[in-house]
């Protein structure tokens, strides 16, 4: 590790310009209430690396070519904002088992996986992101419930804009998705509350599949490619309006 937090509290890791190394800067050990600022990380198998900390403030760095710009595993409570994470070879932004974080203004972009990643994460809140031009999805949640997306602009991903695998009770308000392969997809997801905006797609602007159910979804939707898409397995008790 280039720099390494380990029962750390109330401290900063400001303007350093780290590359090459198998974790740029890692915090670990219920290392709390830092602060990660200004750093520029790159060619690193993980940028930032948070394992076990909470509350810790990530913000402004500059992550460039990472396998992972920045991977929050098992850490809750941590603020995210006005990073730019590009040309990762896996995900710009990966969180696994990881809860009420704030992922807000940050740009997202150029990774050759996910955009953002979450696996097992609750009651984070994503906000206001710009995320842009990943191979593979924008946004993926699997197994995630009780997030809100709010006012997040996802545009030209190569797959959906945001994909909801076996989630529920997640909120997505004032989306803006446009020019992706596909626009929202739910799988396996239901209790999902979407409002927002899904336009210019290369397919469908929405689709739901696998028995989504029970989801409350207003959505305006122009110019996508082919028509909504709802399998035969998901007909109960959805609210869609389509505008």
């Amino acid at each position: 590790n280039a720099i390494l937090f380990n029962r750390v509290k109330e401290s900063s890791i400001i303007n350093n310009d780290i590359s090459s190394n198998k974790i740029g800067i890692k915090l670990e050990g219920n290392s709390s209430k830092n602060v990660i600022k200004g750093n520029d990380v790159s060619n690193s198998t993980f940028g930032i690396y948070l394992l076990e900390s909470h509350n810790n403030q990530i913000l402004k760095n500059y992550l460039d070519r990472n396998n992972v710009g920045i991977y929050v595993f098992l850490s809750n409570g941590n603020k995210l904002s006005d990073n730019i994470a590009k040309n990762s070879f896996k995900s710009n932004f990966l969180f696994v088992k990881a809860h009420n974080n704030l992922i807000k203004k940050n740009l997202v972009e150029f990774s050759i996986g996910d955009g953002i990643h979450f696996t097992s994460s609750n009651y984070n809140n994503i906000n206001a992101n710009r995320i842009f031009n990943n191979s593979l999805f924008g946004i993926r949640d699997n197994l995630g419930r009780d997030n809100s997306y709010k006012n997040n602009h996802i545009s030209n991903n190569s797959y959906e804009g945001i994909v909801l695998i076996k989630t529920s009770k997640n909120t997505l308000r004032g989306v803006v998705i446009d020019y992706n392969g596909g626009g929202i997809k739910l799988s396996s997801s239901s209790d999902n509350y979407i409002r927002g905006r899904s336009n210019f797609n290369d397919n469908y602007g929405l689709s739901l599949t696998s028995q989504s159910n029970y989801n409350n979804i207003k959505i305006t939707l122009e110019n996508n490619g082919i028509a909504p898409l709802f399998d035969d397995n998901t007909n109960i008790r959805n609210k869609i309006i389509i505008e």
